[in-house]
């Protein structure tokens, strides 16, 4: 049965060539210099006419699509604006916000980026700064204890007899 009103959808085209816009704006060198890029790989069989600069406002009609892809901030805007390519361009935008690891760095970070591995993350990290707290004032008394007794110079002074024990073994040897 043939389709006489139209098989498609009628704003799929406008929605269409403002996908394009966003994805190949006529203003952004490296964005064409790209679509060129893809054009003239034979393998891709795309259509030479893509790199003919036109708009799609002036096929179609009056659009702003760079100030429509500016003011998308949540999904219900994307899907408002894209019902067609809605979906697709969604997963798009996923991918650039969070890309998939390729990488067996990326790969095994992406997997311990979990709240669990933070919380214990920040544990391990305070008890290390315990320790490294705990063993620096440690060794601090130690030495203001080794200071007084060598300030004082009395090996009768609980503690201070280990200077008087090591200065004697360091004079019995020849």
């Amino acid at each position: 049965m043939p389709c006489f009103s139209g098989c498609l959808p009628p704003g799929l085209l406008q929605e269409t060539l403002d996908s394009y816009e966003l994805f190949f704006p006529l203003n952004d060198r490296s964005s064409r210099r790209t679509l060129k890029a893809h054009v003239a790989d034979r393998s891709k069989r795309l259509d030479a006419g893509l790199l003919d600069p036109f708009s799609a406002s002036t096929l179609v009609g009056p659009t702003n699509t760079q100030r429509d892809a500016a003011s998308l901030t949540n999904l219900r805007s994307l899907y408002r604006s894209f019902p067609h390519w809605g979906e697709r361009l969604y997963r798009i935008w996923n991918e650039l916000e969070n890309p998939t690891p390729v990488t067996r760095w990326e790969k095994w970070s992406d997997k311990r980026k979990s709240a669990w591995y933070s919380t214990w993350w920040g544990v391990l990290g305070i008890i290390l700064a315990l320790f490294f707290g705990l063993a620096s004032i440690l060794l601090g008394a130690l030495q203001v204890w080794i200071s007084y007794c060598s300030w004082i110079d009395d090996p009768s002074v609980g503690g201070c007899e280990i200077k008087a024990h090591v200065l004697a073994k360091v004079n019995k040897q020849p």
